[in-house]
């Protein structure tokens, strides 16, 4: 509705969150994941606090109690091509310093090529393609490092359950 409604696709002169302040008062209730967003609704949208419920992050997967011994990568999941995910960055970083990134996610045919066109001919970067979740977690368990170089968001749920499987998270200073 937001975006529909918003002025941004007319005149590129706002932004989401304009957008969102533009029809703030169309919802009853207001869904937050944390205390920075509830803060965040309230102050800035001017939603009162009656009108917003908080309902926290949960992970899917369960946690492991027995952590074997790490492999030497470092592992990222997302949308890969979404500007925001910061992966051409993470893919730079790995080039520059040599570490091992395995990569798992969803590329589509025209993104692929922006992909291999970042790689290059880094034998130390491995695209995974898109996993399942039962892959998803022997990719956890192994390991070693999850980098979430996120530009717009801050703990990502899939850096809480890598967390769960024992792997060192990175993440980018976003509140």
């Amino acid at each position: 509705l937001c975006k529909w409604w918003g002025a941004y696709k007319y005149t590129l002169l706002s932004t989401r969150y304009h957008d969102m302040y533009l029809v703030k008062d169309l919802f009853k209730l207001w869904l937050v994941r944390s205390e920075q967003e509830f803060h965040y609704v309230n102050y800035c949208l001017e939603i009162p606090k009656e009108r917003i419920v908080k309902v926290p992050l949960h992970y899917r997967i369960e946690s492991v109690s027995n952590i074997d011994m790490k492999e030497n990568f470092c592992l990222h999941v997302s949308r890969l091509s979404a500007p925001g995910k910061n992966v051409a960055r993470l893919i730079a970083a790995a080039k520059k310093y040599g570490f091992e990134l395995k990569l798992a996610g969803a590329l589509g045919d025209n993104e692929k090529l922006w992909f291999d066109n970042l790689v290059g001919d880094a034998k130390n970067i491995e695209y995974l393609g898109m996993v399942s979740d039962a892959e998803l977690k022997l990719l956890y368990q192994r390991a070693k490092v999850f980098a979430l170089p996120s530009l717009i968001e801050g703990v990502g749920m899939v850096a809480l359950e890598a967390a769960a499987y024992g792997c060192e998270i990175v993440l980018t200073n976003i509140d």
